[in-house]
């Protein structure tokens, strides 16, 4: 999950008690010699938990991959769906959540249709 304020999402995620882990600081040049700067932290606790990353002042990798693709919905079917979906909303993470068999799916629209990704 990308983030803006990668401590405020810590503390929310720390709040919600997801253990989350310290933040991590991260960087790499690209082929083309331009250097990214980004910082993560993971939770550890729950199930369909994401990860939340801040690019900092780095230029987005999206904005130099293919285009063509567009994330239409991303879905997480969990047996609580209901707590899941409260703690997703304060962590500000824009996700359809329904019950059911654990599982996440993301429906991308393609130059040849809708795809559907799901986790196995």
């Amino acid at each position: 999950m990308a983030t803006d304020d990668i401590q405020q999402s810590r503390t929310i995620a720390d709040a919600h008690d997801l253990g989350p882990q310290p933040i991590v600081d991260m960087a790499r040049t690209t082929p083309d010699g331009v250097r990214l700067d980004w910082q993560l932290f993971f939770l550890t606790r729950g199930r369909q938990m994401p990860f939340f990353i801040d690019w900092k002042d780095s230029p987005h990798p999206a904005l130099t991959t293919p285009k063509g693709c567009l994330l239409e919905r991303f879905t997480a079917s969990l047996a609580d769906a209901g707590a899941y979906s409260v703690v997703m909303q304060a962590l500000g993470v824009e996700v359809d959540v329904i019950s059911g068999p654990l599982g996440l799916t993301a429906m991308l629209a393609t130059p040849n249709g809708m795809v559907a990704l799901e986790s196995w």
